[in-house]
């Protein structure tokens, strides 16, 4: 089983554009750095650091992120020229080498 799960929507909308709303939900802790453990040591710093949105495996997007997410961060974005079928893809990296990536088709 998989310690961080993906979990990604790609709905298209009825427009002339072929405009598909995309939401990925990210499950990951997005530790600051500043927080403590029950016995009050500091916690380090866990968070995702980029995130790469494609379609049919060609980047479209590249977001830059720091410790200032919260936990378990959702994102959305609406993209044009999506067609029924096609594969609509999301990658992340973190501050700590972990990397995940998941991908839907567009309905």
């Amino acid at each position: 089983m998989n310690k961080f799960p993906i979990r990604m929507r790609a709905s298209l909308q009825n427009d002339p554009d072929h405009t598909a709303l995309i939401k990925v939900l990210l499950n990951h802790p997005m530790l600051t750095g500043l927080s403590k453990d029950e016995q009050g040591r500091p916690r380090p710093a866990h968070f995702i650091t980029e995130i790469e949105l494609s379609l049919n495996g060609q980047p479209v997007a590249r977001v830059q992120t720091g410790s200032g997410i919260a936990a378990d961060p959702l994102f959305g974005w609406r993209l044009k020229g999506v067609k029924a079928g096609d594969k609509v893809g999301i990658a992340w990296l973190d501050n700590q080498g972990q990397q995940q990536s998941f991908e839907t088709t567009a309905q």
